[in-house]
């Protein structure tokens, strides 16, 4: 007897893609095909409560969502990239890994990003091949994971250049953003930079360039938070909230540090902040750096604070 929630899958395919002939293409994928157990193939959607999930050419305005229970979930963009003009790929997996490859053209260049979840494995987001990706013209790539690792690349004006840049997110895996490459202009360059957040891993977010800026320059830096882990920014020249509010590095027990170039971190606006409970705290930045001519960098260890106001 077929499981009811692959019964229910399917009407629910069915209802949203009405039409849709089961007829294999020519790469062996179908336009649509789940199933209880077998990996699927589909180059608009592929869900498998217990096998593989695959996505293939996904192009087009929607681009493929694949979704799998205890298998890995993955999508491969098609010539015009994932969701061009609309959402990216969407690759959800409950127990496996979650996974986009956005090619050259990218992941929701004028949207949304491609999304990546995973309840126990990594989810990523890989658009890392070409310009002008993962949302850059909106919201940046979204990865998130509870127990493995979440991880955003993208290259040159990437990760939501014009608006709010990538979102990393892991409960006790290591959660990353990697944006930039030769011109940089990316996570949130003209908005808001990127958000990498970990329970008890590493949080970090890298937008570098030659010709930057970067981190949400403009309005507000990028921000890495983590419980027990380190925290950590890095950015090129004109970056971390170049004009606004610098980049945030917040960790518990870890180190938090910020790392920017010349005209950086909230040049005139406030400068970068790092602190941390019992972990070391730094900002490093170039000329014309660290909040002048307003508000300066700020480095705060809790634990060296009580040891210095504690003699003994």
């Amino acid at each position: 007897m077929e499981s009811p929630v692959v019964c229910c899958t399917v009407l629910l395919v069915a209802a949203a893609f009405p039409g849709v002939a089961p007829v294999a293409l020519a790469d062996g994928c179908q336009p649509v095909e789940a199933s209880l157990k077998d990996d699927t193939c589909g180059t608009v959607a592929s869900l498998s409560v217990r096998g593989d999930a695959q996505g293939t050419d996904c192009t087009g305005p929607s681009a493929c969502v694949t979704a799998s229970g205890t298998g890995n979930a993955s999508n491969e963009a098609g010539d015009r990239g994932c969701g061009f003009v609309g959402v990216g790929c969407v690759a959800v997996s409950g127990t496996g890994d979650a996974d986009n490859e956005a090619g050259s053209v990218g992941c929701g260049r004028v949207g949304v990003g491609c999304v990546a979840v995973s309840g126990t494995c990594n989810a990523s987001n890989d658009a890392s091949e070409g310009q002008v990706t993962c949302g850059s013209l909106g919201v940046g790539c979204v990865a998130v994971s509870l127990d493995g690792h979440a991880r955003n690349e993208g290259a040159d004006e990437s990760c939501g250049r014009t608006g709010v840049g990538c979102v990393a997110a892991s409960g006790t895996g290591n959660a990353s953003n990697r944006a930039g490459g030769s011109t940089g202009a990316s996570c949130g360059s003209t908005g808001a930079g990127c958000l990498a957040l970990s329970g008890t891993g590493n949080a970090s977010n890298g937008a570098e360039g030659s010709l930057s800026p970067s981190c949400g320059a403009l309005v507000a830096g990028c921000v890495a938070l983590s419980g027990t882990g380190n925290a950590s920014n890095e950015a090129g020249d004109e970056a971390c909230g170049d004009l606004g509010v610098g980049c945030v590095a917040l960790s518990g027990t870890g180190n938090a540090s910020n790392e920017a170039g010349e005209s950086s971190c909230g040049d005139p606006g406030a400068g970068c902040l790092a602190a941390s409970g019992t972990g070391d705290a730094s900002n490093e930045a170039g000329q014309g750096s660290c909040g002048v001519p307003v508000a300066s960098c700020t480095a705060v260890s809790l634990s060296e604070l009580l040891t210095a106001s504690v003699p003994g």
